[in-house]
C-alpha cells in the first residue's frame, strides 16, 4: 500500500499540524509500508481532508511499552492515553514524518462527486493508485 486515509477527530489532527503530535495510535494492529503517503481526515464537524503525512515506522506493542517509548509524541496526556488504550491488547503507533497541510481542505462532499460510496475510514483505508479520491486529493497537494 503506497496511499492510505486515516480519520483524526479535529483536535488531534491539530496537534499534528502543530507538531505537538508526531505519533498516530490505533487499538489495532496496522501494517503499512514506510513511506506511504497517510492522508489525514479531519472528522465533523470539519468533514474533510486537511494535510498528508509519510509514514516514517511502526511500532506495535502493549499499551504499556508503546506509551514509555512514544509519550512524548502522542499528544496526549496519560490519561487521555491510558482511556483510549483501555482493554486493548496492543496498541500501534504510527510514527509520522513530512506532514504537510493541502493548498485547501478537501471536504466529504467533494469526494463523494467523484467517488459516491466513499466514507471516511473507522480505521484506515487502502487508496489505490486508481481510485479517483486519490486523484482528488493529489489535487490540493502542494507544489514547490
Amino acid at each position: 500500500m503506497t496511499n492510505a486515509a486515516i480519520s483524526l477527530k479535529p483536535q488531534f489532527l491539530q496537534r499534528i499540524l502543530d507538531g505537538s503530535k508526531t505519533v498516530e495510535l490505533r487499538r489495532r494492529r496496522l501494517y503499512l509500508a514506510p513511506n506511504t503517503q497517510l492522508w489525514l481526515y479531519s472528522t465533523l464537524p470539519t468533514g474533510s481532508f486537511i494535510a498528508v503525512a509519510s509514514i516514517g515506522c511502526i511500532h506495535h506493542g502493549t499499551p504499556q511499552a508503546v506509551w514509555k517509548r512514544y509519550s512524548q509524541k502522542t499528544g496526549l496526556s496519560r490519561a487521555e492515553y491510558y482511556s483510549y488504550a483501555e482493554g486493548a491488547t496492543w496498541v500501534t503507533a504510527i510514527e509520522l514524518a513530512r506532514v504537510t497541510q493541502l493548498v485547501r481542505a478537501v471536504p466529504l462532499s467533494e469526494i463523494r462527486t467523484h467517488s459516491k460510496r466513499f466514507q471516511p475510514p473507522q480505521c484506515i483505508v487502502a487508496l489505490e493508485e486508481s481510485d479517483p479520491v486519490l486523484a482528488v486529493l493529489r489535487k490540493s497537494f502542494p507544489v514547490n
